[in-house]
């Protein structure tokens, strides 16, 4: 644990704390205030979804992250924001299309979640293909796809 980091008895204070940090990109410090608010709360989820999205961006063990952020869907799977961490980590480790179908998950959920959206975007969605029956390769669909591009955009 670093120094900026100590144990208070509010784990709200911590959370904000650790907000504070994530927004920072401190991911260390993040960190260790979201396991602190995970250690004087540990049956609030959303405790559990920022300290294991923390755990991956500090470069710690993302299957870690990954197990907490699963763990707080189970606990609330309600709440985007969980989706929105979960998917976040998918996206760090490169699993792609697991952060896209979870990141889609908590935009059902929400869709005035503008984070999603901005990771969403971040990530970069394809469009599917003209003619889906070809291979996204395919000479017709690449071709095919740049018009459909050109005239949507008139």
């Amino acid at each position: 644990m670093t120094d900026t980091a100590k144990v208070a008895k509010n784990p709200e204070t911590e959370f904000k704390k650790g907000v504070e940090f994530l927004e920072s990109m401190e991911y260390k410090n993040a960190e260790d205030y979201f396991k602190n608010a995970y250690n004087i709360n540990p049956d609030k989820p959303k405790y559990l979804s920022y300290y294991g999205l923390s755990i991956a961006l500090a470069g710690g063990n993302p299957r870690v992250g990954i197990e907490l952020c699963n763990r707080a869907i189970n606990m609330d799977c309600m709440n985007s924001d969980f989706y929105l961490n979960l998917g976040k980590i998918y996206a760090l480790t490169k699993h792609r299309k697991e952060a896209i179908m979870t990141l889609k998950h908590g935009l059902s959920l929400n869709k005035d979640n503008t984070n999603i959206i901005k990771e969403l975007d971040r990530i970069g969605l394809r469009a599917k293909s003209v003619l889906p029956f070809l291979s996204r390769n395919n000479y017709l669909n690449i071709h095919l796809g740049r018009v459909k591009s050109f005239l949507e955009r008139l």
